[in-house]
């Protein structure tokens, strides 16, 4: 994967520095990705505290709202949530481009307040090709199509389980291997 790279920066700058604030981090590879309010993609190195980042054609400079990151199956993804709609793009790194993307194939996004994953759901017959997003504290689930309309909205809850629920779960991502125990720093 060979990124070009546009400027290095100390440990102590990476929160806020003149590429944006960070949004979200996620390992991808085995490397720190994160990408910074103004929708720039960097790679963190964390012996050394540098942040190279990429130039990216097609950067979608117009978007607001949440920015998360998604690793999933060799390809990194980056979600756009705003109050009425949903971007997803994938960043392609032999082409150094954001493409939109409009179908997810049998996958679905699985958003929350604090994390994003893609994730098939033909295993347990939950709906394909959509977002899945659960709202805080609300006790609600929210399902949209990848073009903002909804779908449904499923209520989380119930005598057993009063809590709502605000966060996503998957066992297969807490067991995985990609987690920050496997960073690798070499470039």
């Amino acid at each position: 994967m060979d990124v070009n790279t546009s400027k290095m920066i100390n440990l102590d700058r990476l929160v806020c520095c003149n590429h944006g604030c960070v949004e979200d981090v996620v390992v991808f590879y085995g490397r720190l990705f994160v990408v910074t309010s103004l929708w720039q993609i960097g790679k963190f190195n964390l012996r050394s505290g540098n942040s190279v980042f990429s130039t990216l054609t097609y950067e979608p400079h117009y978007l607001t709202g949440k920015i998360r990151l998604v690793a999933s199956k060799e390809q990194l993804f980056v979600v756009n949530l705003t109050a009425t709609e949903f971007n997803v793009y994938r960043i392609d790194f032999s082409r150094s481009e954001w493409v939109k993307v409009e179908k997810l194939g049998d996958e679905a996004l699985f958003i929350d307040n604090m994390s994003c994953r893609l994730s098939n759901t033909s295993k347990w017959g939950g709906r394909s090709n959509c977002v899945y997003y659960l709202s805080f504290n609300s006790g609600t689930c929210s399902v949209y199509s990848l073009n903002g309309e909804i779908l449904e909205t499923i209520q989380i809850g119930n005598c057993f389980f009063p809590a709502p629920i605000s966060s996503w779960y998957f066992l297969d991502h807490l067991c995985s291997i990609e987690s920050i125990d496997n960073v690798r720093d070499d470039d």
